[in-house]
């Protein structure tokens, strides 16, 4: 919500896919971090015995370097940049002259602003929110939560005997997926890429559906082309779409109703 109001026009799609973008890579970073430890749990000699009683400790630890820069980042946050605004309360933040947070007065914004509560109770602003929650919730049961669970025992089905290095695999696939997001999201479109990702998961899921052969490499191309299309479509396209199609006065509301419904 926050990047799509700074960001300009033209950029606005690709910054917002830059959110998913950092999850899915801060996934795939903590389960490559776990290789060691998984590999030391399938032998018996003392040095990998020594490392599965402190290597967790240091996966710990590596998790305050990214810790450190995002709080650092927020304390930068309402520095001031150079602007040629004449309006000091639009100075805190380089932002587009046709961003809505430029359009209007800040202060009578605040005005303005509807709580969840009002958004509840309006019937246009309920609507929109309304459409919001389905579309996180279609999100959710897609089946992505199935897929990914049973990707290991999919991929251990043709030989790969890491259950983490399969989950490695499929959150490699998930990062490939957002990324070409990133950069084909302002030219293809917001609502054509979801309606080909959901098309493109359904086709996979057939596959999967009809695999009565147990066909250990049809199952690992349709899992993979499954995750391929939920990232690059219905993955990283609901959060960019939603702060452009509420109103200024319920967007940080309605988007909070919606993703309440996404977790």
């Amino acid at each position: 919500l926050h990047i799509s109001e700074l960001s300009p026009p033209d950029l606005r799609a690709s910054l917002g896919s830059l959110t998913q973008l950092f999850i899915n890579l801060g996934i795939l970073f903590a389960l490559i971090a776990g290789i060691p430890l998984n590999d030391s749990t399938t032998t018996s000699s003392p040095s990998s015995t020594l490392l599965t009683h402190s290597y967790w400790r240091f996966m710990f630890a590596y998790a305050l370097i990214p810790t450190a820069f995002h709080f650092l980042g927020i304390l930068l946050l309402n520095q001031p940049f150079p602007s040629s605004s004449s309006s000091p309360s639009l100075q805190t933040l380089p932002i587009s002259s046709s961003s809505p947070r430029a359009e209007r007065d800040p202060h009578e914004q605040q005005h303005h602003r509807a709580s969840t509560v009002d958004v509840l109770k309006t019937p246009k602003y309920r609507r929109l929110a309304s459409l919001g929650c389905v579309l996180y919730a279609l999100q959710q049961l897609s089946g992505i939560n199935a897929v990914v669970f049973y990707s290991t025992a999919v991929f251990q089905s043709v030989g790969v005997r890491s259950s983490v290095l399969a989950s490695v695999l499929v959150a490699a696939v998930n990062v490939l997926g957002t990324l070409t997001a990133a950069f084909i999201i302002n030219h293809v479109g917001r609502k054509p890429l979801l309606l080909s990702s959901f098309s493109f998961m359904s086709f996979a899921l057939l596959l999967l559906a009809t695999n009565t052969s147990n066909s250990a490499a049809l199952a690992v191309f349709a899992t993979t082309f499954y995750v391929l299309a939920f990232s690059m479509g219905a993955g990283p396209v609901p959060s960019l779409l939603l702060p452009e199609l509420f109103p200024l006065e319920m967007r940080a509301a309605g988007v909070s109703l919606s993703f309440a419904t996404h977790w």
